[in-house]
């Protein structure tokens, strides 16, 4: 979540994006949600201080909002798992 235009969105894309995940769903806003926000995956979420802000969720559970781009890439990291036989 954050403007478009900021260098700090741009990084943070720039992560997701390296790394190949065929089923992620992502999802964005520009500005923060209202209460009125008709994307249920976006309900709820707010900047963190201000700041381009990006939540990781997994099986219907979000991991702690993260601003950075080293959050993210730990976030993204610990998602990449070896399915179960």
């Amino acid at each position: 979540m954050g403007a478009l235009d900021d260098p700090v969105v741009l990084d943070l894309m720039r992560e997701v994006n390296r790394q190949y995940s065929p089923n992620m769903i992502l999802s964005g806003s520009s500005m923060e949600p209202d209460q009125n926000e008709k994307a249920p995956l976006l309900q709820g979420r707010v900047l963190v201080h201000g700041k381009p802000t990006v939540f990781v969720c997994e099986n219907y559970v979000c991991n702690l909002p993260v601003t950075s781009v080293a959050e993210l890439a730990e976030q993204l990291s610990l998602d990449v798992r070896t399915p179960s036989v």
